[in-house]
């Protein structure tokens, strides 16, 4: 049956790609940009116009948030779908792998090679001086990184939330294994609500204060664990239809959401790094960005379909895991060896840079996922779920 006869729900329950989530991913990806490439880089001068334009894009650091509760959707939704299945744990593993491990471990030997080779300025806060090279591999970057003197590469700082979804992927199917699927629900909000305690403990007894709230899995599994929440939704059919004909009650929750996260910010707690955003602030990303994902899915609102029907957002989406891995080390390259200076945004000739980084990392994303990425990914669909014993 062509896709286009297939509502997102049931794309969805087929287990086929869903346009609608690639345009939600690529929501996210642009939100990193635009911080990255925009926000952090633009001058900070209060009472200027540049500062207020600054202040403007101050949430799109969050589309990392955004990444949480969609990967947590994603992944969710294929555990609870094939719980069942002989080869439950193998299948998921091995696909996995070869969807993230190719391209991961692939930069970090060109990032390796670069600075042993030849442009050891690349080096600071990554071997010895900071976060060791190792803690790359394994996947626990984020972990050293919480704690006091450790600081993480430039060239590899985003890396941390892929370290949270690793640590994430590991233990999740065996939690969606062990937990019948009626208790399902009540325990994905409980360990929700525990990232909320845990973020809070963190914030008051431990060094650095509102880091390793960022940083770990256990302060930011609400985000996944909700996407989770929100697969399990859409598998039951009275859910569904509930959702179908009350599309108010996930705007409105996202219209509260936005109105909190704008109170925060008026409180000047925009970098969330005070107690009374790690009380509310996490938690209500993570509610207000499961409402939107929803809303894409039944994208009966004009708004959300202009988002979801975009077929740049859709494209940008599809490529969007090189592009994260790549935007950041190709900005720091270029402005290093240009300007010998972080990424800042002073001067035409610096804006130029940036221009060019990102052009650059855009086609670096294409060309990863036309002729890599895509090679491995189509590899592990081949590792089908075996269908569960009657």
């Amino acid at each position: 049956m062509p896709n286009q006869t297939l509502s997102p729900v049931e794309l969805l329950a087929a287990g086929r790609r869903v346009p609608e989530l690639d345009a939600v991913r690529g929501v996210a990806i642009l939100m990193v940009l635009v911080w990255h490439y925009v926000a952090m880089q633009l001058p900070d001068t209060p009472g200027t116009a540049v500062n207020m334009f600054r202040q403007a894009l101050g949430m799109c650091w969050s589309g990392v948030d955004l990444f949480f509760v969609l990967s947590g959707f994603l992944i969710g939704g294929i555990l609870i779908q094939h719980r069942e299945a002989p080869n439950y744990f193998k299948a998921f593993y091995l696909r996995r792998a070869c969807r993230i491990f190719p391209i991961y471990y692939a930069w970090l030997v060109l990032y390796w090679v670069l600075v042993q080779f030849g442009l050891p300025r690349l080096a600071p806060n990554t071997f010895a001086e900071g976060t060791p090279f190792w803690s790359y591999l394994l996947y626990c970057q984020n972990i050293l990184q919480s704690r006091p003197g450790i600081e993480g590469s430039p060239f590899l700082g985003a890396t941390w939330s892929l370290a949270v979804e690793e640590q994430f992927y590991l233990l999740f199917p065996l939690f969606v294994r062990w937990v019948s699927p009626s208790r399902l629900p009540g325990y994905l909000i409980l360990v929700a609500l525990s990232a909320t305690a845990i973020r809070l403990f963190f914030f008051y007894f431990m060094p650095k204060p509102g880091v390793a709230g960022y940083f770990l899995l256990p302060c930011r599994w609400d985000a996944l664990c909700l996407g989770a929440l929100g697969a399990w939704c859409v598998r039951v059919p009275s859910i569904v239809q509930w959702i179908r004909r009350n599309q108010w009650f996930l705007l409105g929750l996202l219209g509260i959401c936005v109105l909190i996260i704008g109170v925060l910010r008026a409180s000047k707690q925009s970098a969330f790094i005070y107690a009374g955003a790690h009380l509310i602030g996490f938690l209500t990303l993570a509610v207000g960005y499961l409402a939107f994902i929803l809303l894409a899915l039944f994208n009966e609102q004009n708004w959300v379909r202009a988002i979801t029907s975009s077929h740049l957002l859709q494209r940008l989406g599809m490529v969007s895991y090189g592009l994260y891995l790549f935007h950041q080390p190709v900005s720091w390259l270029f402005h290093d060896l240009l300007w010998a200076q972080p990424p800042r945004i002073t001067t035409i000739g610096t804006l130029m840079t940036t221009g060019a980084a990102l052009v650059v990392s855009l086609a670096l994303a294409v060309v990863s996922w036309k002729f890599f990425e895509s090679k491995f990914v189509a590899w592990g669909r081949g590792f089908t779920y075996q269908p569960a014993p009657v």
